[in-house]
């Protein structure tokens, strides 16, 4: 059993299983054994929820017309479909939003049967889509909203001992950019801390704490270098001005709460 425990999501795009096996070993490699040894991480792959759909409309253009830039276009119907997909009918059942958060949620639950105990500390790592993905399964909770409509939460599924999140190319500005009040999450404890890295070339990637006072409060902004052009949104968990903070974070956390 492990004391500690990460949940990882990935972003926007035709995303496998395995999305995040690079970053595990990455972060292992920075960790001792003992630590590393004493941590579970379980994926959040939510994309399935879309992927048939998304490749069954690509089937029927392609079969209608015969359109250029075949490869483009995929990664517009994967990768921003996701974004707009997702966000639909979020109170009926059989919506993708509520099949996203259904995936969130048994993940969760899978986790915490890797732990030791329920009070063990839990670490978010969210990419891109992923950010904006997580917070919304969070605030759905007190307001007993989407798949909590018909089932009342868990301490387990609320994530009570959620202690750290950190994103990296998060895009929650632009879901929230038009909203009259921009409000986030509640802090699920007085522990809790959220630490959000950006690189201010990726144009997909922003800080949060402009977004609001309440965001001011809650968000720790992170600013990296992962690369010079738009294309250090895919970088950042590839990146050690991102790996090796999150990492010293992560053990920080442990030893805080196993006294090591």
């Amino acid at each position: 059993m492990a004391r500690l425990g990460i949940l990882t999501l990935h972003g926007m795009g035709n995303v496998g299983p395995d999305f995040d096996k690079a970053l595990q070993e990455e972060l292992r490699q920075r960790w001792s054994s003992s630590i590393s040894d004493d941590i579970a991480f379980q994926s959040l792959h939510y994309h399935p929820a879309m992927q048939g759909k998304q490749e069954e409309t690509l089937e029927r253009m392609n079969d209608a017309h015969r359109l250029g830039w075949d490869k483009l276009r995929a990664f517009f119907i994967y990768a921003f479909s996701d974004a707009t997909t997702y966000h639909l009918f979020p109170e009926k059942s059989d919506s993708v939003y509520q099949e996203v958060h259904r995936i969130i949620k048994h993940g969760v639950e899978n986790l915490q049967q890797q732990l030791e105990s329920p009070d063990n500390p839990i670490v978010i790592i969210a990419q891109s889509l992923g950010a904006q993905v997580i917070s919304n399964y969070i605030w759905d909770i007190k307001p007993r909203k989407g798949i909590w409509q018909t089932e009342a939460p868990s301490d387990i599924h609320q994530l009570k001992n959620l202690k750290l999140m950190i994103t990296t190319g998060c895009n929650i500005p632009i879901f929230v950019a038009g909203l009259k009040t921009i409000t986030p999450i509640d802090k699920p404890h007085d522990d809790f801390r959220w630490l959000n890295f950006f690189d201010e070339d990726d144009v997909l990637g922003w800080p949060l704490k402009p977004l609001s006072e309440g965001y001011r409060k809650l968000v720790e902004d992170r600013p990296i270098q992962a690369g010079p052009t738009p294309f250090s949104h895919a970088r950042y968990w590839s990146d050690r001005d991102f790996l090796n903070p999150a990492a010293i974070q992560i053990e920080d956390l442990y030893k805080q709460h196993f006294n090591e």
